[in-house]
């Protein structure tokens, strides 16, 4: 991992921490000049989304498993469902 992208929260003392003690340097995203109210930041929105669509499937979000690699190999499994599920829609 070479970036996190956080919002304008984490602005003070986590940047400072990662550059001392990591590689990894953090990108706030900020909101637009004159902004009022919501507006999709691409990235994020992305990431958002992919949270919020796997939180639909119950074996991603609510079986909790012992093992990290069921835990994986449930969220593959979801993701796939999903995109099968964009590709040919039930009727």
């Amino acid at each position: 991992m070479r970036e996190i992208r956080v919002d304008e929260g984490y602005k003070k003392g986590l940047d400072e921490w990662l550059r001392q003690n990591t590689a990894i340097r953090l990108n706030v995203i900020e909101k637009p000049l004159g902004q009022t109210g919501f507006a999709v930041i691409p990235k994020r929105w992305v990431v958002e989304r992919s949270i919020a669509w796997a939180g639909r499937n119950r074996l991603v979000s609510k079986e909790y498993n012992r093992n990290p690699e069921s835990s994986e190999a449930f969220l593959y499994l979801g993701s796939i469902a999903m995109l099968l599920n964009r590709l040919y829609p039930r009727c």
